[in-house]
């Protein structure tokens, strides 16, 4: 509740309960909202009321992000029977017959975090993260983070175990 009116170069002092619930006296209501004020004192009030749209349908959430797309396709490719690292280079590596089929961290198996190509390049490119070295000439690595093997994904038909 205010005193006096909030409209710039206006400032009048308002007398009447609903002009200071306002915060605008009835000439400066009009003025500021292009219609006169609303008789019921209970409504809603100022511009909020411009905006109110009761059968508006409600926001669509955010597209998902690259990263969560990705992930969402190397899952689909877990329970399909393929490796992960497929989903980056565009192929099915099939994963090893002793490795989970499912997203689960937890599931009994071959993980490519004690397999022995699982290692982390000496190149400019690739960051500081794990890179499949299958081949001895980088093939499954590229420098983008859809090539990073993650220790918990299931180990491809490839998997060689550490000594």
């Amino acid at each position: 509740m205010t005193s006096r009116c909030q409209r710039p170069q206006c400032g009048r002092r308002l007398t009447d309960p609903a002009s200071q619930r306002r915060g605008y006296g009835p000439d400066c209501y009009r003025m500021m909202f292009g219609r006169s004020a609303p008789l019921d004192p209970a409504g809603p009030v100022g511009p909020a009321t411009l905006f109110d749209l009761p059968d508006a349908p409600p926001i669509d959430a955010p597209p998902p992000s690259r990263d969560a797309r990705r992930t969402a396709r190397q899952a689909e490719a877990i329970r399909r029977g393929y490796h992960p690292l497929g989903v980056a280079l565009r192929t099915n590596i099939p994963l090893h017959p002793e490795a989970p089929r499912s997203v689960n961290r937890t599931a009994p198996g071959l993980r490519c975090g004690s397999c022995l190509l699982r290692v982390v390049p000496l190149r400019e490119v690739s960051g500081a993260y794990p890179k499949c070295k299958f081949g001895g000439d980088w093939r499954r690595a590229t420098g983008g983070p859809g090539t990073d093997v993650r220790a918990w994904w299931p180990a491809c038909h490839d998997f060689r175990p550490k000594a």
